[in-house]
Parts: C-alpha cells; structure tokens; sequence
C-alpha cells in the first residue's frame, strides 16, 4: 500500500513540476488604448491612434510589431495598419508604447468614420540581451514653426559607460489621466527614428523630432497642460 501512495505521490509531483515551470514563463500583459486623434490632411483626414502595452510578467517580453483594427460604427472593418512598440523589449513592470496612422483615403469607406479600434501584439518571454532606456532632457517651444511643424528637441546625454553605435529614440506628449508613466494619459508619439550616428561614451547629442501644427490644433488643449517624454532605447 506504501508503495502504491509513494508512485501515486510522485507522479503527481512530475504532473505539478511541469505546471509551475509554465506559470514562470507565462506571458502576461495589458494593452491600454489610450486616444485618438481626427485631423485635416491634404485629402481627406488622418486618424491618430495611440496605446501603451504594461508587462505584468515577472520576465522580460518581446512585444515587437502588431497591428491596429480600425471599425465603422457597424462594426465592419475600415482598415488593419502595422505598428512597433517601442521599445520593443518590455521589462517586467515597464511600459512600452505605440502608434498607428492611417489617412481616410486608405479606408475600405473613405467617408466612414472610426468608432472604434482594437490593437493586436503577440509578446513572448525573451532570455536575451535587453535594452538600455535612457531619459533625455526634452524641450518643446511652440512659438516655433518649422515647415508648419514644432519641433521638440532631445537632449541625450550617454550615461551607460560605453559608445551608443544605434538607437531608438521615441518622444510622446501625455495629458493628466490614470495611466502610466507618471499618472497620465498618452495622447501624441512622433514619429520614432532609428539613429546610427555615434555617441561617445559621456558624450551629448540633441535630435530634432516634429509634431504637425495641424495635430497640436486638433487636441484643443492648453499645452500648459501636457507632460512630455522623452525615451531612448538602446540595445544592450
């Protein structure tokens, strides 16, 4: 009888072992979709879409790049863009965020309108060498006008001890709501940009990004009241 409960209990154990493996290397995370922005382009409108992806893993995911549903007030879908989550290499606990923009002109109806959207990512547990995040000193005068954008300026200063070779570098504009990072809401990323210019190591470079005059009109908000962010990724 002993003998019987002992084979009973370890085979149970060989059952549960497998189990609680998995449970470590569940992918785990939620995806906020934060605003949308409607704005005049040369033909038609352009529609804004912003979102954050938060790990709730306890190891790092790979988010990498998705897709962006958008729907008619029917429920039929209008368009399907691709995105990139940046940075790409989501730490447990961190943010990652992300765009789509789509002109009306694309749509399967050009004069529907969005009612609603819905993005789409596949993460997985990454083992591998991760990103460096670095957070530049960012600066915005609307005063300004630059081929009718306004440009943000980010200061980088290169801290991790050795040249940066290539690098994400990603701005994004959040207002006062109950979301990440700070407690507030992503309204506006530009347009991300990937560097190969050399940063030595203590080293400073400032990198122009642009927010169309046309976008700052449709938020109708006071810029008093937004927080920007500046973000830099720079693989390990």
């Amino acid at each position: 009888m002993k003998t019987k409960f002992l084979v009973f209990l370890l085979a149970a154990l060989l059952l549960i072992l497998p189990l609680g493996a998995l449970g470590e290397n569940e992918v785990r995370y939620e995806i906020v979709p934060s605003s949308m922005i409607v704005f005049p382009a040369d033909e038609g409108n352009v529609v804004y879409i912003t979102g954050s992806l938060q790990n709730t893993s306890d190891k790092p995911l790979f988010v990498g790049y998705g897709s962006c549903d958008m729907f008619d007030k029917a429920g039929n879908l209008l368009c399907t863009t691709s995105t990139r989550c940046i940075p790409m290499l989501v730490e447990p606990g961190q943010v990652g965020v992300f765009r789509a923009d789509v002109p009306s002109l694309m749509f399967s109806d050009p004069e529907a309108e969005v009612a609603d959207f819905a993005f789409r990512f596949e993460p997985s547990i990454d083992e591998g060498p991760g990103y460096t995040l670095l957070s530049p000193d960012v600066s915005m005068d609307t005063s300004v006008r630059e081929y009718d954008d306004c440009p943000i300026t980010l200061t980088i200063h290169n801290t991790t001890g050795r040249a940066i070779e290539g690098f994400d570098v990603c701005v994004s504009l959040w207002v006062s709501a109950p979301l990440s990072p700070g407690g507030e809401q992503l309204i506006f990323m530009p347009e991300s940009t990937l560097f190969y210019n050399r940063i030595p190591a203590g080293g400073t470079v400032d990198v122009k990004l642009y927010i169309p005059y046309s976008v700052m009109e449709a938020l109708e908000i006071g810029w008093p009241e937004y927080a920007i962010y500046g973000l830099v990724a720079i693989p390990d």
